[in-house]
C-alpha cells in the first residue's frame, strides 16, 4: 500500500495521551487498553517482519483453521499490521492515536466497554474473510478504530495532505487515497473494520434513539466481562453524559465528547490493570 500521511490531531483531544521526555514514561502514559493492543500488535508484526516467528504463521487461512485445526490463526491475525513499510508506521500511529482519545473520552473509565467494542467490530469482521481472501487483519481493526472516532466526533475536520475532511468521511478518504495512488488496489481489510466499526456505531448510538425504540439496547457489555475487568482492578465507574455502563453510547449529536465528572468507584490504574488503583478527585476531560 501506498503511505498515507497522518492527519493533524486536534490539540484538545489529545491532552492527558502522554508526550513524557522518556520512552518509559511515555508508554506507561498510554492508556492501558491501548497500551496492550499496542504490544501486541507490536510483538506479533515485528515478529514475523523480522522472520523471529515465520510470518505465514499469522496468515489467516480458513483451510488450516478447519483441516489442520490452527485455531490462533484469526486470533494472531488482527495484531499482524503487515511487513515492514512506511504504511506501517502510519497503521500504528493510527491506532495509537485515535484508540488513545477514544479511551480517554468515549470510553473514559469504561474499560469493559472498550474491550467489548474491539471484540465486536473483530467479530463482526469475520464473515466478510469468507466472501472476500483476506490474509491479515490488522488493518481492519485499526479502521474500525477510526471509523467509530470519525462517528463520534463527526465535527472534526482532518487536514490530509492539502485537504479539510470531515472527520465521518476521513476513513473513506484514506481508502479512496490508497485506491488511486496505488493504481486500483483495494484495502479490503479497512473496508471491513469500516463496515464492522460502523455496525457497531449503529446498533450502540442510533439503533435506541430510533422512533418507537425507546432506549432498548441491542447490545451491552456482557457482564462476565464487566466482571472479569472489575476483578482485575478495572472497575467501571459513572459513565459520562449520554452513555451507560455496559454499553458505549454517544452523546446525542455525535460529536465530541461530553464532559466527565471524576469521582466514585475505584478505577483502572494506569501503570497495572492487575492492581487496584483508587482515583482523585480529576478533572473536567479535556481541560
Amino acid at each position: 500500500r501506498p503511505p498515507v500521511l497522518p492527519p493533524t490531531m486536534p490539540a484538545d483531544n489529545m491532552s492527558g495521551v502522554g508526550a513524557q521526555s522518556t520512552l518509559s514514561d511515555w508508554w506507561t502514559s498510554v492508556p492501558i487498553v491501548t497500551r496492550h493492543l499496542l504490544a501486541a500488535c507490536l510483538a506479533v508484526t515485528l515478529g514475523g517482519a523480522l522472520k523471529l516467528v515465520p510470518p505465514s504463521v499469522f496468515v489467516l487461512s480458513w483451510t488450516d483453521v478447519f483441516r489442520r485445526f490452527q485455531i490462533w490463526r484469526p486470533f494472531f491475525s488482527f495484531f499482524f499490521l503487515g511487513p515492514l513499510s512506511i504504511n506501517l508506521i502510519f497503521d500504528f500511529y493510527y491506532l495509537y492515536k485515535f484508540s488513545a482519545v477514544l479511551e480517554t473520552s468515549d470510553f473514559y473509565n469504561n474499560t469493559a466497554d472498550y474491550i467489548f467494542f474491539l471484540l465486536f467490530t473483530s467479530l463482526a469482521a469475520i464473515p466478510f474473510t469468507f466472501l472476500l481472501p483476506v490474509f491479515f487483519l490488522g488493518p481492519c481493526l485499526v479502521y474500525a478504530v477510526l471509523q467509530l472516532w470519525a462517528r463520534r466526533h463527526k465535527t472534526e475536520r482532518m487536514t490530509l495532505w492539502f485537504f479539510q475532511i470531515p472527520a465521518p468521511y476521513f476513513p473513506a478518504a484514506l481508502v479512496a487515497l490508497t485506491f488511486v495512488i496505488n493504481k486500483g488496489y483495494i484495502n479490503f481489510p479497512a473496508i471491513f473494520g469500516i463496515l464492522s466499526g460502523h455496525l457497531y456505531f449503529f446498533l450502540d448510538s442510533v439503533y435506541p434513539r430510533l422512533p418507537g425504540k425507546a432506549g432498548r439496547r441491542v447490545i451491552s457489555t456482557p457482564k462476565v466481562l464487566a466482571d472479569a475487568v472489575e476483578y482485575l482492578g478495572a472497575a467501571t465507574r459513572p459513565a459520562p453524559t449520554g452513555r451507560q455502563a455496559g454499553g458505549a453510547g454517544a452523546s446525542q449529536g455525535g460529536g465530541a465528547a461530553p464532559a466527565v465528572v471524576a469521582g466514585g468507584r475505584p478505577g483502572v490504574s494506569e501503570g497495572n490493570m492487575f492492581r487496584r488503583h483508587q482515583w482523585g478527585t480529576g478533572n473536567t476531560l479535556g481541560s
